[in-house]
């Protein structure tokens, strides 16, 4: 039998985007639109309007006002703060990261409940994003 390594380090997965200049780093966002050039065409994620997910990701930088590079997967370090380790992080009614599970069934419509990664740390998110379950009333 033949021991072999696992591989180490930060497996992540980037894309360049563009964006509007509302969207802000650390907003969690979907595909909205066709691919222009190299570029996706990304915004801000809605859970209340199941027709923005799902989510592919958080903006990690912004580079000018509508562009944006979008982490998909991997390590991110401090974009978000004051995380606890190990707590899982869903998209919130913000379109921002939170550890609380807000999206509670709605009174009407539909709402969506994505978990995008976990906190390793108080500054550190492991980008891990999961398929959204659709809540209904």
């Amino acid at each position: 039998m033949r021991l072999q390594a696992l591989p180490t380090g930060n497996v992540e997965q980037q894309l360049l985007a563009y964006c509007f200049a509302t969207d802000a780093v650390g907003d969690v966002v979907y595909v909205m639109g066709a691919k222009v050039g190299q570029h996706y065409q990304v915004t801000k994620v809605n859970i209340d309007n199941v027709a923005t997910m799902p989510a592919v990701g958080v903006i990690i930088q912004k580079p000018n006002a509508t562009e944006c590079i979008v982490q998909q997967s991997g390590i991110v370090r401090d974009i978000y703060t004051g995380m606890t380790p190990n707590k899982p992080l869903f998209v919130g009614t913000n379109s921002r990261l939170t550890e609380t599970r807000t999206p509670n069934k709605p009174t009407t419509g539909r709402r969506a409940l994505q978990i995008i990664g976990q906190a390793l740390s108080s500054g550190d998110l492991l980008i891990a994003v999961k398929s959204p379950i659709i809540l209904t009333t």
